[in-house]
């Protein structure tokens, strides 16, 4: 037995190519899934001022097509005629979806449904078009309807839940983000906390709700850098208890934190995961410490205070201050990435001597690693096997992360040039 449905949903999927494939095939509970937007023909979009092309689809609906289990409950749900069980199967699955797309595709707009599931339920079926089948049948009707029935239920629906068809909006989506959004759908990865607050704070700013939104993206701040500051001083070799005990603790405030740890260290954080050196002055231009002091200023004002900003403050200012502090908390999810890794090779690199490995983190689970070394093949295994050791333990941080699949590991000699990799689980020699 097999069941569909369609999502009512508005959304604007952007892309560099004429292509949109948004299928995505998992497992939900013991269900397979296949999920997709259907919408219109695609547009072209000439963008004059930035100098490129994009290609629009207009999607009106998101797809579920939900394969029975081994068990056949669907099927038995639809004989004992328990509707409110599959259509919270339904919702479930669409509620999943819809929480990564609009955390990693940041859809500020969407959000999860809340639908009265009490009474009458023929009016959700007639709404979003659900359906069933079994294999080699056509699709039809739960029950059987007249085509009258269906269309005035499909009414019912509309009127019933105003504030569903109310709340949609025209989203916008790029699908260079759809990648990762696929791999965190399929592998039902959890969504980072500082993420959920960012989309938030994100939210609040579109619809000039801007005191939530000072005050979520200080909350999504306050989460990542704690995270960030930890794995940082793990790296300068201060003991893990002191750093709970002694520094992470309610008494070192969040304006000590960002006014000296942070400002101590990310600018050779920051120059790190560049491709090129950058100069303080450029760092500066990405992140000034003293903006996201002022911030952190307003929602002491907002928490502890007046209640309200401050009202000498202008609303683009506040606008942009936001923007201010949800760049720097991408930047420090994505330096916490880093340090995570190097923190379990560093005594890797201090046993050989080698200077702190060049670290890229591509995606949800790849990890790409470069070392710069002097020494010969020998040398150079026994660097491998010891890396490979501990990043094994990696796996506790990213329970998906498979070293024989995501890892690959460059050496280079002193003038830079590949002497060995080791990719797919072999090491491969240039010479």
């Amino acid at each position: 037995m097999f069941i569909k449905c369609k999502f009512p949903i508005r959304i604007n999927v952007s892309n560099k190519k004429k292509s949109f494939n948004t299928e995505v095939k998992f497992t939900h509970k013991k269900y397979k899934i296949d999920m997709w937007f259907e919408g219109e023909k695609i547009t072209k979009n000439e963008r004059a001022s930035e100098n490129k092309t994009l290609y629009i689809k207009k999607c009106n609906s998101l797809n579920f097509i939900v394969e029975d289990d081994n068990l056949n409950t669907i099927d038995n749900l639809i004989q004992s005629k328990n509707t409110k069980k599959i259509i919270e199967l339904l919702i479930s699955v669409r509620d999943k979806c819809i929480r990564v797309i609009r955390n990693y595709g940041l859809v500020y707009n969407l959000h999860e449904l809340n639908l009265d599931l009490e009474g009458n339920l023929k009016y959700i079926l007639a709404g979003f078009e659900i359906r069933k089948k079994n294999n080699g049948n056509k699709w039809e009707p739960f029950y059987e309807i007249s085509e009258q029935e269906r269309f005035i239920n499909a009414m019912v629906f509309i009127q019933t839940e105003p504030d569903y068809y109310s709340s949609l909006k025209f989203s916008e989506l790029d699908m260079s983000r759809w990648d990762e959004i696929k791999e965190v759908i399929k592998e039902n990865l959890p969504i980072p906390p500082e993420k959920e607050f960012t989309v938030n704070a994100l939210e609040h700013t579109k619809k000039n709700n801007l005191r939530l939104a000072i005050v979520e993206s200080i909350i999504g701040l306050e989460i990542v850098l704690t995270k960030y500051l930890k794995n940082y001083l793990i790296s300068q070799s201060i003991p893990k208890k002191r750093i709970d005990e002694k520094f992470l603790t309610p008494d070192v405030g969040l304006t000590a934190r960002v006014s000296v740890m942070l400002d101590l260290s990310i600018r050779k954080q920051f120059n790190k995961i560049s491709m090129n050196s950058k100069s303080e002055k450029q760092f500066d231009d990405f992140v000034n410490i003293d903006d996201i002091l002022e911030i952190i200023k307003w929602r002491n004002n907002i928490i502890h205070k007046a209640g309200n900003i401050p009202k000498n403050i202008s609303r683009t200012n506040i606008k942009e201050g936001i923007d201010k502090v949800l760049l720097l908390v991408n930047l420090l999810a994505i330096l916490n990435e880093h340090l995570e890794i190097l923190n379990l090779i560093k005594d890797v690199a201090r046993k050989y001597n080698i200077d702190e490995p060049r670290l890229i983190k591509r995606g949800i689970h790849d990890v790409y690693i470069s070392i710069e070394i002097i020494g010969d093949k020998e040398k150079i295994h026994k660097i491998n096997h010891d890396l490979i050791l501990a990043l094994e333990s990696y796996e506790k941080i990213d329970p998906k992360f498979q070293i024989y699949k995501h890892l690959r590991i460059i050496y280079s000699d002193s003038q830079k040039q590949s002497v060995a990799k080791f990719t797919n689980g072999n090491l491969l020699f240039d010479q």
